[in-house]
């Protein structure tokens, strides 16, 4: 037998641990790089990180980064991230999600220097 609950508001059990809504971590330090995910720099930062602290998890939400000697964009994203100054794009209709930073939350960005296209030269 199926039953509905007929709470107004959801109720979690004590027991329950909060949701974690997380972003892959090469999303973030790409986003913070201007490069595409599947990048040489993507991977060096990412794999760098992985070593350090194990997991995405803990580099997203745990792990105390700043001794880690990355690169300072991509503290800032990752920070950027954890305090939820990240918008979230769902993807749909043949079209991946994608994230940015919300207005006015971005990292200086005379720290953090996208990579340049062919038509800006």
């Amino acid at each position: 037998m199926k039953e509905l609950a007929a709470f107004d508001k959801p109720k979690h059990p004590p027991h329950r641990p909060p949701y974690l809504h997380l972003v892959p971590l090469s999303e973030i330090i790409a986003m913070a790089l201007g490069i595409g995910t599947n990048t040489k720099g993507v991977k060096v930062i990412w794999d760098k990180l992985i070593g350090l602290y194990g997991s995405e998890v803990a580099v997203l939400v745990d792990a105390n980064i700043q001794d880690s000697g990355i690169d300072e964009c991509v503290m800032k994203s990752i920070n950027a991230f954890r305090e939820g100054k990240v918008k979230v794009h769902p993807g749909g209709g043949g079209q991946y999600g994608r994230i940015e930073f919300r207005e006015n939350d971005c990292p200086d960005d005379e720290m953090c220097e996208k990579q340049r296209s062919l038509f800006d030269y």
